[in-house]
């Protein structure tokens, strides 16, 4: 059930120079459901059960499998430079490090 609604992205550019977070919070279940529905299904494209459905522990585990297949989908996509369903691909990193700051 949701109680609160939290959600963090991280863009990694440059050695993770930056990220950006969602916080929401609310203390009516219902809107915390809608709230998490409404993003996880705006970061999937509406794939599958990606957006976690009632917010139970199984339909959770689905959305987790279902952003699983759908990252596999994208990555796919990406090397056939073909369209992508939502924002959700597996992070790659492909620089070289030359050099170390520290």
């Amino acid at each position: 059930m949701d109680a609160a609604f939290y959600s963090y992205v991280e863009e990694v550019h440059h050695r993770m120079a930056g990220d950006s977070e969602i916080n929401m919070l609310t203390d009516d279940a219902r809107e915390a459901a809608q709230l998490r529905q409404w993003v996880w299904e705006q970061h999937s494209g509406g794939f599958g059960g990606c957006n976690g459905g009632d917010g139970s522990q199984k339909a959770v585990a689905i959305a987790f499998h279902d952003w699983k297949q759908l990252m596999k989908f994208n990555e796919d996509n990406v090397t056939a430079k073909a369209p992508i369903i939502g924002f959700l691909i597996p992070f790659r990193e492909t620089r070289e490090v030359t050099f170390r700051h520290g």
